[in-house]
């Protein structure tokens, strides 16, 4: 029956999917623009870069700040300088150093150390690291919905749970505690779950006692799993349903469906986002841009990471 009802209503139907999805809506826009910003940078490093297939030996003439004068000569015995911006500690006057420059024009040089390096190499590892991200959040999200979608095919019965939410750290969840006590099941989040009295009966779709991922049918509304059934009660501090949910329940339920409630009470997840972009920035030493980039991949990511994990907002 409620392989019929989900096949019917769709898979946007189900809360979980659409947290998830928006979660993933935003790491993909992120990385996105991660992508789009990295190959302007690596376009612009490449025709820098382009031609540049000529080597000679040369020295430094003059030092100013991070930009250094090498000179050098070509073949021909024709003597060139150039000016190029260093990603590194400038050596010192008179310091030997390669030379690559363009045949055609000699005027294009550039000698090791140079910013335009550093710029194609930064810009490839956010093409690479952008892709990457979105292929792991897609394919994981994809074999999760697969898997969870196979769940209700399997023999409904009937068990006596207890929903109960327990927050660790910053991070709530939803178990339905069984009865004897013996297992809680982890649940993504519903607002069916606020109004479900303790005890009560749901249909189970699985074995607490033998198999890792069990889901659960409550009031019309199958409750999918973001982790394994847990055998020993999950750690942190607990909240139980009341055995009679009184008016308010409903409307506290209403509160608390929404998206965006959701969105305002993951937030707390991207508190380390900011010092995290710090240490990139400081490693990568890319500035303001690189604390920017590392930061919003960070913060979209903590999102997902919840979403998958099944933060409950309640």
């Amino acid at each position: 029956m409620a392989e019929m009802t989900e096949r019917r209503r769709g898979a946007l139907s189900v809360r979980a999917v659409r947290h998830v999805g928006l979660t993933t809506a935003l790491v993909f826009v992120t990385c996105a623009v991660v992508i789009v910003l990295s190959a302007i940078s690596y376009a612009a490093a490449d025709r820098q870069l382009s031609g540049l297939s000529a080597r000679a030996s040369g020295h430094i003439t003059k030092v100013d700040g991070s930009t250094v004068e090498a000179a050098w000569a070509t073949p021909d015995g024709a003597a060139h300088t150039v000016r190029v911006p260093l990603s590194i500690d400038p050596p010192k006057v008179g310091t030997g150093t390669d030379i690559a420059y363009d045949p055609a024009d000699p005027a294009r040089a550039i000698v090791p150390g140079a910013q335009v390096l550093v710029d194609g190499d930064r810009a490839t590892t956010g093409l690479v690291l952008g892709a990457l991200i979105i292929v792991i959040v897609l394919g994981y999200d994809g074999w999760r919905l697969w898997r969870s979608a196979r769940l209700t095919r399997r023999k409904p019965t009937k068990l006596l749970v207890r929903r109960v939410r327990i927050q660790r750290g910053v991070l709530t969840r939803s178990y339905l505690e069984l009865d004897d006590e013996s297992a809680w099941l982890p649940v993504y989040y519903d607002p069916v779950l606020v109004r479900m009295p303790a005890p009560t009966t749901v249909t189970a779709y699985g074995d607490p006692k033998r198999d890792r991922l069990v889901a659960a049918e409550f009031d019309g509304v199958v409750l999918y799993p973001p982790g394994r059934v847990v055998r020993r009660e999950p750690p942190g501090r607990r909240g139980d349903n009341p055995s009679r949910p009184d008016d308010t329940v409903a409307e506290r339920a209403r509160s608390v469906s929404g998206l965006g409630r959701q969105l305002r009470v993951d937030a707390v997840a991207c508190i380390a986002a900011p010092f995290i972009g710090l240490l990139w920035a400081y490693a990568d030493q890319s500035g303001f841009a690189g604390w920017l980039g590392a930061t919003v991949l960070t913060a979209s990511a903590a999102f997902w990471v919840w979403a998958i994990r099944g933060s409950d907002p309640s």
